[in-house]
């Protein structure tokens, strides 16, 4: 049986070891998203315009990757995207949207190319990569064969294209990001037991990038989710001292001290130790649940 779980999902989970864990050594979140949302109260969020909700997680990870390509922190072959592509083109043979895969990956470079010269075909570019980021997480037969021809697959709304620009452009407005050195673009989290993906890390701050209308109910568990990447990093590979939300709709970055947030005479480090009982106790669950 399978015990590794997604930060996503067991920072949801607050009567399971690992979600438990978190909010008894980080004690400080409730108040502190409350807080913040004080803040968005005042001010305006910028709705979804002509967009189902469907079209949501896929406008989000369109931004994240602009936002990587911006940053200049992006490399194609190394990208959940391409790991996606390459799952799909695998079985082309019987699968027609591994032809357009093929397509895709082959004429990469002039896509990018065209992307670089135009703010909107880079929009357009990202939406694709979007579009096969979780193809890898899936497999390549989860989205069934909804394109059979590159064009038809590149023919992306103008209302998306338009989102994914317009939110782009203010979350890099919001990051600042003429004060950056050395972005670190999908820092990745994890172990036999847990996995994650993060956003962004830059100057020691690991960012999510969230797009959502209505922040209210989740800042919470984003939060959560964040500080699982922190315990994650064992070694302290991405310096993480500070974690933040970059919410473009509602034109706002918010930032807190990682020590802000927990128990303030335990060092994150002996925290860190602390957490490997955690994930062995979720671990010996599930293995008991079998």
């Amino acid at each position: 049986m399978a015990l590794q779980t997604t930060v996503t999902h067991e920072a949801k989970r607050p009567k399971q070891p690992i979600g438990h864990f978190v909010r008894l050594v980080f004690p400080k979140v409730p108040q502190i998203a409350s807080d913040a949302l004080a803040q968005l109260e005042d001010g305006v969020t910028q709705l979804p315009v002509d967009l189902d909700t469907g079209q949501l997680g896929r406008i989000g990870t369109a931004i994240d990757y602009q936002m990587r390509i911006r940053l200049g922190c992006f490399d194609f072959e190394t990208s959940i995207a391409f790991k996606g592509i390459e799952s799909v083109t695998r079985v082309s043979e019987i699968h027609d949207f591994g032809q357009v895969a093929k397509s895709f990956l082959s004429k990469f470079p002039q896509l990018w190319a065209k992307a670089l010269e135009d703010e909107s075909e880079m929009s357009r570019l990202c939406l694709c990569l979007a579009y096969f980021d979780p193809i890898y997480r899936r497999g390549p037969f989860s989205f069934g064969i909804p394109y059979k021809s590159l064009r038809k697959f590149m023919n992306w709304p103008e209302s998306e294209i338009s989102e994914v620009l317009s939110l782009s452009r203010t979350a890099v407005d919001c990051l600042d990001i003429d004060h950056i050195g050395d972005p670190i673009g999908n820092p990745v989290f994890g172990n036999r037991i847990l996995r994650g993906d993060g956003d962004l890390v830059v100057n020691g701050c690991l960012v999510e990038l969230k797009v959502s209308s209505k922040p209210q109910p989740e800042i919470q568990n984003w939060l959560y989710q964040l500080l699982l990447y922190v315990l994650l990093d064992h070694k302290n590979k991405y310096g993480i001292s500070s974690v933040g939300l970059l919410l473009p709709r509602q034109s706002r970055f918010l930032t807190w001290g990682v020590d802000e947030l927990g128990i303030s005479e335990m060092p994150l480090q002996l925290i860190r130790k602390g957490f490997v009982g955690a994930e062995k106790q979720h671990a010996v669950q599930c293995l008991g649940s079998c």
